[in-house]
């Protein structure tokens, strides 16, 4: 009896755990790579980082936004991924650790 209660509200203090706004952030390692993860291949790691500011990038860079958000559904992230998310320092650093730069 102790023991299901322990597990009960193991549980339901999980559900209660906060989790970060940012649909990037907060996706599993599976996901944020599924979604993000092919960038340099696709051509749009630049665009998206702010690292391509030539002619044209703000049409690139919507575009890869377009198709970073339709990968990032496709990975199981429920939350829709903005352009402040994409944005987001942190969501460059996990990305960075994900291709160990």
């Amino acid at each position: 009896m102790k023991r299901a209660l322990i597990a009960g509200l193991a549980c339901a203090l999980a559900a209660c755990v906060a989790r970060d706004p940012n649909p990037l952030i907060a996706a599993t390692d599976a996901q944020f790579a599924k979604a993000i993860g092919n960038l340099p291949f696709l051509g749009c790691e630049g665009p998206l980082f702010g690292i391509d500011e030539g002619s044209g990038a703000a049409a690139r860079r919507a575009a890869c936004e377009q198709g970073l958000q339709k990968r990032a559904a496709d990975a199981g992230i429920q939350q829709a991924v903005s352009s402040s998310d994409i944005g987001d320092p942190r969501v460059r650093a996990r990305y960075n650790q994900l291709i160990k730069r």
